[in-house]
This record gives structure tokens, C-alpha cells and sequence, in this order.
């Protein structure tokens, strides 16, 4: 959560530099000063951004792994308590997947 709170600083750090920039560059009372303290501003988040990207994880944190577990867990009891993963009755007549059809059409 820090980094994200920082690049989003960053950011705004980012957007304000850029408005002064472009304060400073239409007209201002002093330019060099304005457009210079614009320069900063940005140079400096524009590290900030980038350093934070390319060292930001990759993947999902315990926590996010944790949660999607205990999510496809749920799922997995709520479908046994439906049913879903009990065989046909044998006097049922089965249709093939979608994807079975496709394939023999293909191999005929």
C-alpha cells in the first residue's frame, strides 16, 4: 500500500510540475524562475515514477494468493453442494461439449 500512496504522490508532484512548467513558459512576472522550479518539479517525479514501476512487484501479494484461494475453495463446496460435480444418471442421455463436436467435424 506505500507504493502506491508514492506513485500516487508522485504523480500529483508530476501534474503540478508540469502546470507550473507551462505557467512559467506562457508568462510570467519572473520566467526563468518559475519555468526552473517547473523543471524540478517534474524531473524530480518523473524518478520518483519510474524508479517506483520498475521496482514495484510483479505479482499478487500473499494476501491477494490467500483470498483468490479461499474464493476458488468456496466455489468448489458451493458447486458439490449443487450437484455439479456428481456424475449423469446413466438413463440420461449426454450432449458432447461444444469444443468435442467442433473436433470431429474438423478430423471427418
Amino acid at each position: 500500500m506505500r507504493h502506491r500512496a508514492i506513485t500516487t504522490t508522485a504523480l500529483v508532484v508530476l501534474a503540478v510540475g508540469l502546470a507550473v512548467l507551462a505557467v512559467g513558459l506562457a508568462e510570467a512576472v519572473d520566467p526563468h524562475r518559475t519555468v526552473m522550479a517547473g523543471a524540478v518539479l517534474t524531473l524530480g517525479a518523473l524518478i520518483v515514477v519510474t524508479r517506483g514501476r520498475r521496482i514495484a512487484p510483479a505479482g499478487p501479494t500473499e494476501q491477494q494468493l490467500g483470498g483468490a484461494r479461499l474464493d476458488g475453495y468456496r466455489l468448489a463446496l458451493r458447486h458439490v453442494a449443487d450437484g455439479l460435480l456428481d456424475e449423469p444418471p446413466a438413463d440420461t442421455a449426454r450432449t458432447p461439449h461444444l469444443y468435442a463436436v467442433e473436433r470431429e467435424r474438423k478430423e471427418a
